[in-house]
């Protein structure tokens, strides 16, 4: 709570007068069961009685009716500004109280943006986009519970207890303290309720919808909408079953809840009619010992509705804090590591063993070496699986080996500076990645800080990709990414290309970036590549699964279940007997070059 309460800093002001406006409104609802009884009171009172029988008998006025109508008077006057004491102060603490609300959850929100980007990519294999998405979503609102409207909801109950029992206190503490033994009775049923909540199923469906509408031409290519359907009943299910878990408690618990107040009215007339009786108090005493008690009451079981929310804002916090205090093994924001001036592109894998976190039993490298001289293409190929794309991973530092080392110019990749590290490599990968925004924006994202107008013009032309987007409505102004402009694979490949060249990388890495493209986008994207390849003296390591994409690199190596099993030129590779290369290249029906 103390480091939540330290965010909110800034908006201390709006809390505090938020915090002055709840004891008005907290008193408003106990003052009104005062005045409620009051005018119960003075109605009840006869004004005349009847004295004798048949025609003789004669009412005689015991209440001036001038009085009765100054005092009803009175009393529409102090309901009027009582309103008028209730509307002001709602105003101002419903206003303060949201204004630091908001404020709280949008600086969640943005920390906890931000610490996802610091973690490194083993966190998130473990996690899906949709549950961390909701997690920012659903989860960050509910932290205001703590400083927002509940925050006054249980300030403002602990005033009605108060002010109640106060107001019950002064008409008769003898009625008062013999109902007070009710009040407590009534959190068994909020702690039942808080336990039940806690108990709550947690699990989310809605991941599931985003991955099925996001991938909706897959789902309907494949006919997988009854099974997605499945899924989601599945998950429903078992949300529908925590919640009927938690209904039951809750239910008793309210039950339990609305039976104790109504036996304590009960109560309350036993006890008052012995102590009329007795002549101990008066009958006026009794509405003004209920009614205040009647608003302390409602107060207390209000209490427990924030807790409810409290409880999953408790929850909520944790998962907060969590992802705050976690430092990655691979820190994105770490400043530390050396960040020489140049970079000759030398890289070498010095037996390096690795397995992916979330595969632990899968042996991704067993001793796996490899060395690639500055200013060369070297091209690794092989069968799915064998872990080409892993030197990719490794290299970026996505994830550092279990034995062995990466090093680049002869220094070890975990002794660099890790964004530095990042920014003399660009990817282009097998499939391109557009962000919601203008394709100019797109290709701007590749240089840090980002790339200017002119610039990324330059990048499209030399990508092959400055013809098609001229033919757009509205140029490199046109909007792309998820639900905009529609573009085929081999428009996307190239937007990613000029992306690659504006950041003008010192080692370019290029994931099979044209095995999902026909062979007339290929044509095209391979084009460009090559422009990029060629723009000026950079080390390029390339994963290929079609031979025809690498057949002029410097060094094509062959990647067998974790280890290099063949390397040389491709007509080198070729005219090996039997070799993995050779048998590669019948495949695709590839000779000599």
């Amino acid at each position: 709570m103390a480091r939540l309460w330290q965010l909110q800093r800034q908006d201390w002001a709006y809390v505090f007068m938020g915090l002055l406006a709840t004891i008005p409104l907290g008193a408003g609802r106990p003052l009104m069961g005062r005045l409620f009884s009051a005018a119960s009171n003075s109605f009840s009172r006869p004004p005349a009685i009847r004295i004798g029988e048949g025609p003789y008998a004669q009412w005689i006025g015991i209440l001036d009716t001038q009085d009765l109508r100054h005092e009803a008077d009175k009393q529409c006057l102090q309901f009027f500004l009582l309103g008028a004491m209730m509307c002001v102060s709602t105003a101002i603490q419903l206003g303060c109280f949201r204004k630091a609300a908001e404020s709280l959850t949008r600086q969640v929100r943005l920390m906890s943006f931000r610490a996802m980007f610091r973690q490194d990519i083993s966190w998130f294999d473990a996690r899906s986009a949709g549950q961390l998405a909701d997690r920012l979503a659903s989860e960050a609102p509910l932290i205001k519970s703590f400083t927002g409207e509940n925050l006054a909801g249980v300030l403002q109950v602990i005033i009605f207890i108060i002010t109640g029992l106060g107001l019950a206190l002064a008409a008769s503490w003898q009625l008062t303290l013999c109902t007070a033994i009710f009040l407590p009775m009534l959190t068994l049923g909020s702690l039942a309720m808080l336990q039940a909540l806690k108990q709550t199923n947690q699990t989310r469906a809605g991941p599931v919808v985003s991955e099925a509408m996001g991938n909706i031409r897959t789902v309907a290519a494949f006919s997988l909408e009854e099974r997605m359907l499945q899924r989601y009943q599945e998950l429903l299910q078992m949300e529908a079953q925590g919640e009927w878990n938690s209904s039951k408690a809750t239910g008793l618990g309210a039950a339990f809840n609305s039976s104790i107040t109504y036996v304590m009215f009960g109560g309350v007339i036993f006890v008052a009619n012995i102590f009329i009786s007795n002549g101990e108090i008066n009958p006026a005493s009794v509405l003004e010992v209920l009614f205040p008690i009647m608003f302390a009451a409602q107060g207390a079981a209000m209490a427990s509705q924030w807790q409810s929310d409290k409880a999953k804002a408790r929850l909520a916090m944790n998962h907060l804090f969590q992802t705050l205090d976690r430092t990655p093994g691979i820190d994105a924001y770490s400043e530390a590591g050396r960040q020489p001036e140049q970079v000759c592109g030398a890289i070498e894998f010095r037996n390096v063993s690795f397995r992916y976190p979330s595969r632990p039993d899968v042996v991704v490298f067993d001793d796996f070496c490899l060395a690639i001289e500055p200013s060369t293409t070297v091209a690794l190929c092989g069968p799915s699986g064998s872990g080409k794309s892993t030197t990719i991973a490794l290299l970026q530092r996505f994830y550092d080996p279990r034995a062995g080392s990466v090093h680049l110019d002869g220094q070890d990749l975990r002794d660099l500076n890790l964004a530095w590290l990042r920014g003399k490599m660009a990817l282009v990968q097998q499939e391109p990645i557009l962000f919601v925004g203008t394709v100019l924006e797109n290709i701007s994202y590749g240089r840090e800080g980002g790339a200017s107008e002119q610039q990324c013009v330059e990048a499209a032309v030399a990508a092959n990709a400055k013809g098609f987007i001229a033919s757009f409505p509205e140029g490199f102004q046109t909007q792309v990414g998820e639900r905009e402009m529609q573009l085929s694979g081999g428009q996307k490949q190239r937007i990613a290309i000029a992306r690659a060249m504006v950041r003008e990388p010192a080692v370019l890495l290029l994931d099979e970036a044209t095995s999902a493209l026909d062979s007339e986008s290929e044509r095209v994207v391979q084009e460009a590549l090559d422009k990029l390849m060629a723009q000026k003296a950079r080390t390029t390591l390339v994963i290929a699964h079609r031979l025809s994409t690498i057949i002029g690199s410097d060094l094509i190596c062959v990647v067998y279940q974790g280890r290099i099993v063949e390397k040389g030129t491709h007509n080198e590779l070729i005219c090996i007997p039997g070799g993995h290369y050779q048998q590669l290249a019948k495949r695709q029906h590839l000779g000599p070059a």
